[in-house]
């Protein structure tokens, strides 16, 4: 893991396995934008969205269920 989703996870409160869980056995995945580059997933679990290519984890972030 890169040294970006690190810091968020800390800051965030949750720890690696937190990630790996939400990569895991998402409860739903969707690519991302183009605009943020190409090959880009996100895995939500819960309240964690996951942004990641493959097995690189680009960054967490807390999800809005509004936007499911």
């Amino acid at each position: 893991m890169t040294r970006h989703p690190a810091e968020r996870f800390e800051e965030m409160g949750l720890t690696e396995d937190d990630v790996e869980a939400a990569l895991s056995y998402p409860e739903i995945t969707y690519p991302s934008s183009p605009h943020y580059g190409p090959g880009r997933n996100i895995a939500v679990a819960g309240r964690l969205a996951v942004v990641h290519n493959g097995p690189t984890v680009i960054t967490v972030l807390w999800h809005k269920r509004s936007g499911r």
